[in-house]
């Protein structure tokens, strides 16, 4: 299952971000408000995907990721990552999540809407596929250090 977010500035890439996962036969739910309201805040979005999350984790349940939008997708990733379990980055081309996907691990994916809009070249088709498809490097290295970051306060 895959959880989406997106505060007002997200809104402008979500139905884009929908039609692609329908489209790829994925399932998703979007978390939050249907309604545009330019009063949102992302913390609120981001808090509610993280637990999403973490509680499919607790109870076992498939794999889960999120996808987090907002302007820079900085502040979502920022608020996320307050979760102990959750491990989000901001990416703006398949590659970027191809590479934080197999080395750290990443479950949710934030991502810059306003640069995203005003740049012709993204793939968003793409970008989710590398999300979902990419696989985690299980080397020794790699699980260590997403056990330390689990360590962290």
């Amino acid at each position: 299952m895959i959880f989406i977010g997106a505060d007002h500035r997200g809104r402008a890439l979500l139905e884009n971000l929908t039609r692609n996962l329908a489209g790829l036969e994925l399932d998703y739910k979007i978390i939050g408000e249907e309604f545009y309201s330019d009063e949102d805040d992302y913390t609120d979005f981001a808090k509610e995907v993280a637990l999403k999350i973490l509680g499919n984790l607790d109870e076992n349940l498939n794999e889960s990721f999120g996808i987090l939008l907002c302007g820079s997708g900085q502040g979502v990733a920022i608020a996320a990552n307050r979760f102990k379990g959750i491990r989000a980055g901001v990416c703006r081309k398949a590659e970027e999540i191809e590479i934080a996907k197999a080395d750290d691990n990443i479950n949710v994916l934030c991502l810059p809407v306003t640069e995203l809009v005003e740049d012709d070249d993204y793939n968003l088709d793409k970008m989710i596929r590398a999300f979902i498809e990419t696989r985690f490097k299980s080397d020794p290295k790699y699980q260590r250090r997403i056990e330390k970051l689990d360590l962290l306060p």
